[in-house]
């Protein structure tokens, strides 16, 4: 399954079932495709939250 597909789904999920979905990932455009918000960390200490303005 490509990428883009397996995104599509995940969204639709979330959205149809009201889910919660976590995802670790150093790929940060994938992540923010998905996701309402977003935790960066480093070495285990959260550095800041991002919220999605969708």
């Amino acid at each position: 399954m490509n990428l883009s597909i397996l995104v599509k789904v995940i969204r639709e999920l979330k959205h149809t079932l009201d889910m919660t979905y976590i995802r670790v990932s150093h790929n940060v455009t994938e992540v923010f495709s998905i996701v309402d918000y977003a935790y960066i960390m480093q070495l285990s200490t959260l550095l800041q939250r991002v919220q999605q303005n969708n």
